[in-house]
């Protein structure tokens, strides 16, 4: 089979996204309904964000701004601003030639999709994605170290409605685990408490169905009093991945140019997505003060090794001073 970054396809566009909830009537059993999480965040201002990051087994830390604003029908739009890096394992970014490497990646870091959210913390849907595509397809990565054929493989699997959706997908995650997770959850106090429902995510461009595991966690510090912490596991359906991510790829073998025989030779023969999320935040407002995100993605593909992918993300917010 002719070399195939699939693993790394695979990886870059598969990550835990809830797009739908359903009931959460199994959620309690009191006759009296409890109070719910709402959403209010601020319509404009700066939120201080800093993301630290494991993967590929390395370690990486960046900050950036989310930037509030609201458009003419009053949705409240959250874009990312200012982004620079604090710390990447095993690299001095403080010199002036790794700088000059760096800023390909930062200038793409920039246009990273933002979200239009309505006043319930709904996502409407993902700003600026197209953006990023265009300045993906012009880097100097793909201009200056790709033939010609190899260019217009890449650009034409680019612009692919699949890739496309599953790029929005994953755009939308971040807001999914900071604040759709939790929007009208039921604010209960009991620590330990545990819900479980059944679900629909979207990975690799597909509905699947999911577990959903809610479990109240206890709030030991003292500054963080009144706010809640949640601790959320999703389980995929594994037949259900296996399919959504063959078609997946070989929907992306055939977009970039590959043979018929080498498409057909890409087999899945497991497949296993487990996300844990662990939130903290004000259950008045869905403002978190901490987010953390780890992935699990274990791959078995017909002829090579089984393939584990772990990634780990966590935020930790700075909110503006309330006015």
């Amino acid at each position: 089979m002719k070399a195939v970054n699939i693993k790394s396809l695979l990886w870059i566009v598969s990550l835990f996204s809830v797009v739908a909830f359903g009931a959460l009537a199994q959620a309690t059993s009191a006759q009296v309904e409890p109070p719910k999480m709402k959403f209010n965040w601020p319509s404009s201002g700066t939120v201080k964000v800093v993301e630290s990051v494991l993967k590929k087994n390395r370690r990486a830390r960046t900050a950036y701004d989310l930037q509030l604003n609201t458009d003419k029908d009053n949705n409240l739009l959250v874009t990312y601003d200012n982004f620079r890096f604090l710390y990447i394992e095993g690299v001095d970014i403080s010199h002036p030639e790794i700088f000059k490497q760096l800023a390909p990646v930062l200038a793409l870091t920039a246009a990273a999709p933002g979200y239009k959210v309505d006043s319930a913390g709904t996502l409407v849907g993902v700003v600026g994605l197209y953006n990023m595509v265009e300045r993906l397809s012009n880097m100097d990565l793909v201009k200056k170290n790709m033939d010609e054929q190899k260019r217009a493989g890449v650009l034409a699997m680019l612009k692919n409605p699949q890739l496309l959706e599953v790029m929005e997908t994953k755009a939308a995650s971040n807001w999914h685990a900071w604040v759709s997770l939790l929007v009208d959850f039921p604010d209960e106090d009991e620590v330990g408490a545990i819900y479980k429902l059944k679900t629909e995510s979207v990975a690799f461009g597909q509905v699947i169905p999911f577990d959903l595991t809610y479990e109240r966690m206890a709030v030991t510090d003292p500054k963080h009093k009144g706010l809640v912490k949640m601790l959320i596991e999703s389980k995929s359906d594994n037949s259900a991945i296996i399919e959504a991510a063959g078609t997946f790829v070989k929907n992306m073998m055939k977009q970039s140019g590959q043979s018929q025989q080498e498409i057909d030779e890409m087999v899945f023969e497991s497949a296993d997505q487990r996300t844990i999320v662990e939130i903290l935040t004000d259950p008045l407002t869905l403002r978190p003060i901490m987010v953390k995100v780890e992935t699990v993605l274990d791959m078995q593909i017909k002829g090579e090794k089984a393939n584990r992918q772990i990634e780990e993300h966590k935020y930790d917010f700075t909110w503006p001073a309330s006015r």
